[in-house]
């Protein structure tokens, strides 16, 4: 909250799904916790360093149902929750490693 940063896009970045925030919200993050002079120097490094995670535009494997419960679930439930799992590994906006599909880009 107080990076005005929602908890979704900060989970992303947590998890390696969108790249490091720009370095003005990443000294403020370090403020706000309390970083140390080298703890800000290592994940600066870090962030410059980023690659995106393997599991970036893939299911999320935690909320993707098993393909058994379409019979209890329903089809339309199934897609609509394997379309979730899609959504919490998919990139928010473009960065050198990922692009956003031309029908996709400048919409949020």
């Amino acid at each position: 909250m107080i990076l005005k940063i929602p908890h979704q896009t900060w989970s992303k970045i947590e998890r390696g799904i969108n790249p490091p925030p720009k370095l003005k919200v990443l000294k403020s993050f370090l403020l706000v916790v309390g970083a140390k002079t080298y703890e800000e120097t290592e994940l600066i490094s870090l962030a410059k360093r980023w690659k995106p995670s393997a599991k970036t535009n893939h299911p999320h494997e935690l909320l993707l149902p098993p393909e058994e419960s379409i019979p209890l679930l329903g089809e339309i439930e199934f897609n609509r929750r394997v379309e979730a799992a899609m959504e919490a590994n998919k990139p928010e906006y473009e960065h050198r490693h990922f692009r956003l599909p031309s029908n996709q880009a400048g919409v949020d």
